[in-house]
């Protein structure tokens, strides 16, 4: 499992948090089934050490 750090817009405000998820597109799918909608995701970086 690996950790990742999303960076994405939510009604016109920034959201930075962490979530853990095997692959990128798993993480990106965590926050799109939280909110049920299109997210504009600005940025998704691996964190290297936890």
């Amino acid at each position: 499992m690996k950790t990742w750090e999303l960076l994405y817009v939510v009604d016109g405000s920034y959201i930075s948090e962490r979530i853990q998820g095997a692959t990128k597109m798993a993480a990106r799918s965590v926050i799109v089934q939280r909110y049920k909608r299109q997210i504009d995701f600005k940025s998704v970086l691996e964190v290297a050490n936890v």
